[in-house]
């Protein structure tokens, strides 16, 4: 672990991880979520996936299989509507991204 100061990454799954409700990661992502976490870093996947989506190709549990694949450890956070606000007394940073674009 590097002495770099650590990070907590809430991170999105759908059009940002995988691809929309897609059972495939995006380009980069594996790499980036690996490279993250070897670095000491936190991980919280957050979604608007939720029970509702049981069944489907995306649903959280599909989701949370793939995710097992990286050999990680995160946190996942499902039915998390938009938009979505952290409101915190310390540094807070927003990347906004593409949908499915690649890492």
């Amino acid at each position: 672990m590097s002495d770099e100061k650590k990070i907590t990454y809430f991170i999105d799954l759908d059009g940002t991880v995988f691809y929309f409700h897609e059972p495939k990661f995006l380009p980069g992502a594996e790499k980036m979520l690996k490279a993250r976490f070897k670095a000491g870093h936190r991980i919280i996947f957050i979604t608007g996936t939720g029970k509702d989506d049981e069944g489907e190709e995306w649903s959280l549990s599909n989701r949370k299989t793939l995710l097992d694949t990286l050999k990680i450890e995160y946190m996942l956070i499902g039915d998390c509507p938009v938009p979505r606000v952290i409101i915190d007394d310390n540094d807070a940073f927003t990347v906004k991204r593409d949908t499915n674009q690649e890492w």
